[in-house]
This record gives structure tokens, sequence and C-alpha cells, in this order.
């Protein structure tokens, strides 16, 4: 995980624009003017063998002649020629690279030979590249535009990236049409180097970006790409684009980028997991954005729809109704205050029909009664034409209105040339205006959807009643002999024992009605399956439907991506139709909820350590009694694409971390890495603080840790960060005595070190251990320093990494600076470290 240079095309004190001419129709030429015309202050150098003349700019044959040092250097050359040019971006130091040159791999080997000369030039240089295929970089806040597009963004906190150049000119033009303003403008092209992931990274740091709209057409390096969304969605939205849904879509999406661009429903999911907001149409594209750009999100779904026609006000709710919504029930306090505004035969319902006395003020005075409605999240206020009535007026009343609330109002305006006056009052004051009931509602949609993904992702999972034990090496064992014989299917008997390894309930081969001569009968008992298959880009994959000879009838199943917990292999379970069966409804099969999430995390961990399972197939399962008996598998064994964990797109738990030691008191302690489910435990720890541990280990007083503070804390990425906790191995329940924390930096060398221990525990060696194994693991996973910020009478802290040898430097701000080279850590504390 690195964003090593990415500042450098962001922020560029200098930019060499390569293949730069004069003639007309020339790209580099374009580009030069782009730059110039936007008003960029830094320092641009054209680039041509004949460089011709360009007023007041300092031009050059090749890169090599240029004076002083370079940030960016954007290439519009022939691609043949951009092999040497990246190698001259590296004997010069430049640190970034834009190519705008086409003809890599989507026009086939050749393509592909010239990619691979490129990327083999800039790691010998260390130039982050861009592109090929790019139409560059816009960035409004220091008016670059190194792109090929003639528009300049307007100033905004909307951030887009996109893998077409043509989306890109097209939402730009938009957005100057509407008014909205972008803080970066991204086209990421063939993404041979920096893709999707990085940029997401990036951006999600930049405290100038809100939000983050994306157009995919394909995914690269998709764990680095989930493990950027997920961090950055919980902060800030990521809404998507994904093209290629059909067969034929992503046929033409695969020719253009030259790669795979997998099935939609692994998309589908992926995108959920990673909490990003998944949009169907270039229309719902723009839509949302201006949501985004303009509109905080709403705290529900409450939506009042307020209109001065009847037919509107329908098409809104039935709109709401195909997301499984209705308007909002309107209390009776609120009804009692619209019954004294509106005449005596207007709806009393939401929608809020004006019938026909929609004049300016009587609009304003509604949408404030449901702004100040309790049950009211959002507002949506809709105007058809009429008589006598002035669209313009309207707009304006409500301007005044909702100025300086914090609370999302929008608009349709609909009709033609004689609303605009209206639309432009409204766009002026930030307030989105859309022609249809049905998109505005989509776009109500899309942003509600995000702020419920949030609060289900940060959600704690449950955690189960007991300890589940795994015979990894048993499993591994036979997989080992199958590949040995040379991979394939596995015998029903191999099958049977490796889900017995990972302790699946594996019943007798035939079913009950068949042990007795009966056919087995589909209304008689409910037959579920799930399983899992790897797929080339995504790894792994879990699902969980109806089973037996049903399953080809209803195709009704849930896909999932492993690790699972247990919240998460509910969820997969509520989204099939059977669901309310096995709940228990009407002529249901009441099924032990628990007992099936069981099932499927520990699937969930079977497909996570043992790559070589190509697929998975449990088949029926059947229900006794509500608990789950499995009476069929099959399994395909072969060469695994990843060694475990890398196969998988989502980092799992890292259980090679769990240790048991004793302290140099005699304390027996457990160490693992922590957990989403550890939440509670990890409060209980915080309660047993006393104030001065948590001033020393926070910096500031705090009197209780919130929700979305245990949230960070408990459910991390394991690729960017790792949080130990030792556990009272004496004792009954699960009890956290103390926690260590390294948190990567982006340029993925250094991480940010933490550790706390409880009031009870200290001075018995419990944070020494922490720290060695922290030390120890960080070591492991490649990173070559460990740092952070110690308070000066801190002194035990201070002491103990003293001991382990970490350096202290002053901080004129009354902290210390620790920092050790991990790459000189002999594993030993040295009682008479460097001072």
């Amino acid at each position: 995980m690195s964003i090593l240079n990415l500042e450098k095309f962001f922020e560029p004190k200098s930019v060499a624009v390569v293949g730069a001419s004069r003639k007309s129709g020339s790209v580099g030429g374009a580009v030069v003017g782009n730059l110039l015309e936007a008003g960029y202050q830094g320092r641009i150098i054209p680039v041509n063998p004949n460089p011709g003349h360009w007023e007041g700019l300092e031009c050059r044959a090749s890169l090599r002649e240029v004076s002083g040092t370079l940030d960016l250097a954007v290439i519009a050359t022939p691609m043949a020629a951009v092999p040497d040019i990246i190698r001259d971006c590296g004997s010069k130091g430049v640190g970034a690279a834009v190519i705008i040159s086409a003809g890599g791999r989507e026009t086939g080997t050749a393509g592909r030979k010239l990619e691979e000369r490129i990327r083999g030039a800039a790691a010998e240089g260390g130039v982050r590249i861009l592109g090929p295929s790019s139409l560059g970089i816009l960035r409004a806040a220091n008016k670059l535009n190194a792109s090929y597009t003639n528009h300049m963004l307007l100033p905004g906190r909307l951030a887009f990236v996109s893998q077409s150049g043509a989306i890109c000119t097209a939402i730009l033009d938009w957005s100057r049409s509407e008014n909205i303003g972008f803080s970066h403008f991204v086209s990421v092209g063939n993404m041979l180097d920096v893709d999707f992931g990085d940029i997401i990274d990036y951006l999600g740091n930049d405290p100038k970006v809100a939000s983050i709209l994306l157009y995919v057409e394909s995914l690269t390096d998709i764990r680095k790409f989930m493990s950027a969304a997920r961090a950055v969605s919980r902060v800030k939205p990521i809404v998507a684009l994904k093209a290629g849904r059909s067969r034929a879509g992503a046929r033409a999406a695969s020719a253009h980028t030259g790669a795979d661009t997998g099935e939609d429903a692994v998309y589908e999911e992926a995108f959920k997991r990673a909490g990003i907001v998944r949009v169907d149409t270039i229309e719902d594209l723009f839509d949302c954005a201006e949501m985004m750009a303009k509109q905080p999100r709403p705290r529900g779904p409450g939506l009042a729809i307020i209109t001065n026609a009847g037919g509107p006000g329908v098409m809104a709710a039935d709109e709401l109704a195909s997301f499984g919504l209705e308007p909002v029930d309107l209390s009776p306090e609120t009804l009692d205050q619209l019954d004294q505004l509106l005449p005596p035969f207007w709806s009393r319902g939401n929608p809020i029909d004006l019938v026909g006395n929609g004049t300016a003020e009587v609009f304003a005075k509604t949408v404030r009664i449901c702004l100040n409605a309790e049950e009211v999240d959002a507002v949506a206020v809709i105007l058809a034409p009429q008589a006598r009535l002035d669209p313009a007026a309207v707009a304006a009343s409500l301007r005044e209105t909702v100025k300086g609330r914090f609370f999302p109002v929008f608009t349709v305006w609909m009709g033609g040339n004689d609303m605009e006056a209206g639309r432009r009052i409204l766009s002026e004051e930030g307030i989105p205006t859309y022609s249809s009931p049905e998109r505005a509602v989509r776009a109500f949609w899309h942003m509600y959807l995000y702020d419920r993904n949030l609060k289900m992702l940060q959600q704690t999972p449950p955690k189960f009643t007991r300890h589940f034990d795994f015979s990894r090496e048993r499993a591994r064992d036979l997989l080992r002999q199958k590949t040995e014989q040379g991979n394939g299917w596995m015998s029903d008997s191999e099958a049977r024992k490796l889900l017995l390894a990972y302790g699946f309930p594996v019943g007798r081969k035939d079913s009950p009605e068949e042990q007795s001569g009966q056919s087995p009968s589909p209304a008689s008992y409910l037959q579920l399956m799930m399983g899992s298959w790897t797929d080339e880009a995504f790894g792994p994959l879990i699902y969980f439907g109806l089973g037996g000879e049903l399953r080809e009838v209803f195709r009704d199943s849930a896909l999932g991506l492993p690790p699972l917990n247990r919240l998460l292999a509910g969820r997969m379970m509520a989204d099939t139709k059977i669901w309310p069966l096995l709940q228990g409804g009407k002529k249901g099969f009441p099924a032990d909820q628990g007992a099936l999430e069981e099932l499927l995390v520990r699937l969930s961990q079977l497909v996570s350590d043992c790559p070589e399972i190509r697929e998975l197939h449990i088949d029926p399962i059947t229900l006794h009694d509500g608990r789950p008996a499995v009476e069929g598998v099959r399994a395909l064994v072969g060469e695994p694409l990843a060694l475990s964990p890398l196969h998988l797109v989502i980092s799992p738990y890292p259980n090679d971390y769990e240790k048991d030691l004793t302290t140099r008191d005699g304390v027996a302690l457990h160490i693992r890495p922590i957990m989403p489910e550890d939440a509670p435990l990890l409060l209980e720890l915080f309660h047993n603080l006393s104030p001065r541990s948590v001033y020393l280990r926070f910096c500031h007083p705090l009197k209780t840790l919130s929700d979305d503070m245990l949230v960070k804390f408990t459910q991390i990425d394991y690729d960017r960060e790792l949080a130990l906790v030792a556990l009272d191995a004496a004792s009954g329940p699960e009890k956290i005595l103390g926690v260590t924390r390294a948190i990567n930096s982006l340029d993925g060398r250094t991480a940010e070190f933490a550790v706390v221990v409880a009031d009870a525990w200290q001075g018995r060696g419990v944070g020494a251990c922490l720290l060695q194994e922290i030390m120890d693991v960080s070591k492991k996973r490649g990173l070559e320093r460990l740092c952070g910020f110690i308070l000066p009478e801190n002194r035990t802290m201070r002491d103990m990494l003293r001991k382990a040898g970490w350096k202290s430097t002053g901080m004129g701000d009354g902290l210390y600076y620790y920092e050790v080279d991990l790459r000189l850590w002999n594993g030993e504390f040295n009682e008479h470290g460097p001072e």
C-alpha cells in the first residue's frame, strides 16, 4: 500500500509536456495550452525534438536538456517512444508521468510488450505512471489542467476518477452547465501502475475532497482497491458506475481496457462489502454527484414529498416504492400545522398535494413545517407548470427558507424554458434540481443507501458462544495428497473428510427419506446449499441458497466474499428469498440461524486457509429439528492462484500471530490480533483505565470510547494496521489486559505505534510482552520503522522503549518522538539501551 510520489501528479511545481507542438491538432500542444489557459503558476516546459518558439516558456529538445528538477511529465508522443522517455524521466528524477499516448495492451501482444518495457523503465527510475491512454489530470486548487480537455474545473469538493476519457469530458461539460464544482478529475487509463486503489487512498487523505465518484470498467489489484475503498468509504462517500453488467457490455469493456471485467454479481458484492454505493447509469451518476455536492446525507429514509400536482407526487412515491420505501407517515402535529395552512380538501397525507394552492408563500411555509417535523429526514419539492405561478418566485422563497439549515432539500422543476430561471436560482443556492420525480428519488435513495450501508459496516458482529477448532494440518494433508495425484475432483470420502477437518456436521450419504425407501419430496423438507468457487480476479467466493432438486428451478442464492464473521454470514442468508421460510414464517422450515451462520463461517475459514480448493459444493444440506446436516459434497482441487492469505481480496484474520507466553512476573497471556467482536472487551478495558492512563495513551482527557471509536479500533484492515490484544490466559471469560497497535503509513514502510495496559496489570511485564510482539510482527510484515509520540511524564513507557533500542527526539510541543529501526531489531531488550 503506497502513495509514493502521487503528490507529484496533483501538486507539481514543474510540468514538462513531452510531444508538445504548435501544429494544429497536436495533443501535446493542447496540453500546454490548457496549462496556460487554466492559470497554472508552476514551471511549464514544452519538450519536442524541434522545440520551436513558445512565448514566455522554456522549450527543450528532450528531458535530458531541461535544467533543474522536474516533478511531472505529460507524455503525448507515439507509444513506441514512451519507454525511452520514461527512462529519461528516471535519470532526470521525475517522480510522476502521465501517459496520454494510446496503443497499449488493448492493441494485443505488441501493446502488452510495450507496456512491460514502460513498467520496467519506470521501476528502474522510481517513476509513478498514470496511463497509458489517460486523458490526464485536473485539480482546481492549483489551477492544474494537465490534460487533453479544453475546460477547467469549477472549484468544489467532489473528486472524479474514470477509466474512460470520454466519460471524463462528458461529466466535465455537464458540471459546468450545472454549476457543480470538482476538486480533482483523474483519468486512469490502462492503469499500468497507478490504479483506482492508489487514487482512492490519496483522495481519502485530502481534506479538500468530500466525496469520490468512480467510473469503472475493470479493476487491477483488487485487494488494494478493496483495502483503500473500505478505509475511505467510512469517512467520505464513494459512488461507482460499473460498466459491463451484461455479457456484451463486459466483452466491450474488455476490448476497451484490455482487461477481464469479471462477473457483474461479483463486483456488486465487492462494492457492497467495500461500502461503495453503486449506480446504474450515467444519469444516476450525474444526479448522485449533484446531490452529494450540494446536500448533506439524510439521517434516515423519512422523505416528505411536496407537490402542486397529484400525478408527479404519485410518480415520486412509486419510485420510492421500487426501493422498498414509502413516503414518511406525517405525525398528528405535522398534519395539524398543515391543516391550518392548506385548504380543507388537501391530500392530508404524504405526498403533500397543495391542490393548486401552490403560491410561493405556501410552498415556503409547507417546507418550513416539514423541516421542523421530527419524522422527516429529507424534503422533495416538486413544481409543475401552472397558470399565474412564477417558478422563479417559488425558487426564491425556497432559497430563503432553507438558508443556513443543514438538512437535505432537493427539487423537481418540471418543464422547459419557463422553469429555467427557477432552476438557476436553486442551483446557485446549492439546492439540487431534477427534471423528473424518478431521477430525484433515485438520487435520494443512493445517498440514503450510503448512510445505511455505512451504519451496517460499523455494526459490531456478535460472538459465537463457543470456540471453533479447525484441523488445518489434516485438511492440508488431504489436499497435498490430491495435488500430488494430479489434482481434480476429490472422491466422496475425501471431500467428507475435508469438511470434517473443519467441524462440519457431515451426515450419512443418504437422506432420511432415502434410508426409508421413500423418494425425497421437496415439500416435506427444505434442502439448502452452500459452497465456494475461485474467480481469477476476486479469488474464492462463497454462496448460500436453496439446494437440492429445487436449486436449478428457483436459482435462489446469495454471494459473499471471505472472510466472513457471524454478522456477514447472517446478512448473506437474509439476502435470499427463502430466508423468511428459514425464520419459521407461514409454512416455513424454522432453522437454527446460529448453526447456519457457523457453517458459513467454517466454510469461509476453510477456503481462506486452503487456496488449493478451486470449487466446493455442499449440497444438499438438510435441516433436522432446525439443525443443518451435510448430506452431499463435491470438491475440486488445483494449483493455487496465490498462497494463503494473498489469494483473498480482503485481508483475513492473521491467526499466525496468535501466541501463548508468560511475562517475567509469571502472568500467563494469550496474545492475538484484535477482532471486530472485541468491541465490548475493549470498552471494558478502557473503563479499567485510570484518568491518568487514558491521558498518557490519548494525550488528552477522554471519558469513554464512542461507538465510532470502537469501530475504528476493532474493525481494522489487517493489511493497513495491526492491533494485538493480551488476554488473561488464566481466567475464564475473555478479558483484555492490554492492547498494542501499529498503523501503517501510506508509504508502506513505517507504522505509528501505541500501547496501553489496564492499571491493575501495569508493572507486571504485560506492556513489555506487547511491545516485543508488535516489534517482532511488524518486522515480519516487512515494515522498516516504528514510531510514536510519548508525553514526557510517561516515564515507564519511555524507559521501556529505551531498553528496546528506540531513539528519542524532543519536540517543541511538549512531546517526545520515538523511533526504532526494525532492520536492526534482534528481538531482545537491552537494560542499558541508548539514551
